[in-house]
């Protein structure tokens, strides 16, 4: 069981309510609004959970997830400020599929519509994409333990309610230049075998089907990034055109990661 808070009462935060009440894995602790009358705090009055019209409020309570709808950069900055540890704060855009993985009472049938579907997400300007099966969930990056004599893109561990795993920058493992990271970096929480793994990445997107006819073999010369790691060149039922990572082969291959088994 995780907790969620939500900043922002809106249209948006009602959405998430819905999503949290239908989530057998989730609860919803607060919400947070400086307009008593918005529509998720009159949906929060109404199922009993609490609300408060002060930003220092959200502080008060202990939650695993927030979800910032303000679209205000000062609230932001607050909630980075003085967020309790272990707590992760997440663009609202996400939830949708944070709450699809924290589903844990999938059905069989349910497993098999994730068989091709994808997360995408951004490093420098291009578009990535790993399977969902693979994805535990998505946080907004944590404090991170570093340990020496590690290479670049080996970042450190992190612990997460409990649980602690490494995280690569997933930037620096594909060769690119290291860069600050934002409110739009997000840890992608890996679970492969009976261990988890963090990728660092610029921006995650959605979550997209592609078919196996519509991954392509990577060009052999002056292709894309990520060497070996690189399963093929994808297109969704846009037309959009994404580079689908093999997660398999990343983790067994890398003999950084081996060490954390």
């Amino acid at each position: 069981m995780f907790t969620v808070g939500i900043v922002g009462g809106g249209k948006g935060g009602v959405e998430i309510l819905g999503m949290v009440k239908r989530c057998a894995n989730a609860k919803a602790a607060f919400v947070c609004d400086r307009n008593p009358e918005a529509p998720a705090m009159i949906a929060a009055h109404k199922h009993g959970i609490p609300v408060t019209t002060e930003i220092e409020g959200v502080f008060q309570h202990k939650v695993d997830v927030l979800f910032d709808l303000s679209g205000n950069p000062s609230v932001r900055e607050q909630l980075h400020r003085e967020l309790q540890q272990g707590t992760s704060l997440v663009d609202g855009d996400l939830a949708y599929f944070l709450f699809s993985l924290a589903d844990a009472n999938m059905d069989d049938e349910d497993e098999d519509t994730l068989e091709n579907r994808y997360l995408t997400f951004k490093i420098m300007e291009e578009e990535y994409a790993i399977p969902v099966v693979f994805v535990k969930e998505i946080v907004g990056v944590p404090k991170i333990t570093h340990i020496p004599e590690m290479p670049s893109y080996m970042k450190g561990t992190v612990n997460l309610r409990g649980i602690v795993f490494p995280v690569i920058d997933l930037r620096v493992r594909f060769g690119f230049s290291e860069t600050q990271y934002t409110d739009r970096t997000c840890v992608v929480v890996i679970e492969f075998g009976n261990k988890s793994i963090g990728f660092i990445v610029d921006e995650v997107h959605e979550s997209i089907e592609i078919r196996p006819e519509n991954i392509e073999h990577p060009p052999r010369l002056g292709g894309v990034s990520g060497g070996g790691y690189v399963r093929g060149i994808g297109k969704d039922a846009s037309g959009g055109v994404k580079i689908v990572i093999d997660v398999e082969a990343l983790l067994k291959e890398d003999e950084v990661v081996q060490t954390f088994s």
